[in-house]
């Protein structure tokens, strides 16, 4: 993945969190007394980038580079799923936390509709 691509995808991560946060205070918090909103959105869209960009990589080292779109952005979905859910629970790093389950696999799902959005609209069609 070019870094540009990267680069944009943080952003989109960043914007999701921050606005599904402005949406819906009470079941997403940003920030705490240690690390502040913005450190917040900047750590949480940081890791979960990272983490999306590194899947294609094992997909390739385990072989299942080879499946088809939907099941990959199913996996993806549930990947970052888990991903936020975890993030979560070590909100005193990360500042980040999640009411509920419901709220990660909502905010999750979210995120992979997102990512699929401009995957499959920017790159893959404009070429970007």
């Amino acid at each position: 993945m070019h870094f540009y691509h990267w680069l944009i995808f943080g952003i989109l991560n960043g914007l999701v969190i921050y606005v599904g946060a402005f949406l819906v205070p009470t079941e997403i918090v940003l920030g705490n007394a240690y690390v502040s909103v913005l450190a917040t959105v900047v750590l949480t869209a940081l890791v979960v980038t990272a983490v999306f960009s590194i899947l294609p990589l094992i997909h390739k080292q385990t072989g299942l580079d080879k499946m088809n779109d939907t099941t990959k952005y199913i996996i993806y979905a549930v990947i970052n799923i888990m991903t936020l859910w975890l993030l979560s629970r070590i909100a005193t790093v990360f500042g980040f936390g999640l009411a509920s389950k419901f709220t990660a696999i909502s905010l999750g799902l979210v995120l992979t509709i997102v990512h699929y959005l401009y995957w499959e609209t920017a790159v893959k069609k404009l070429k970007v």
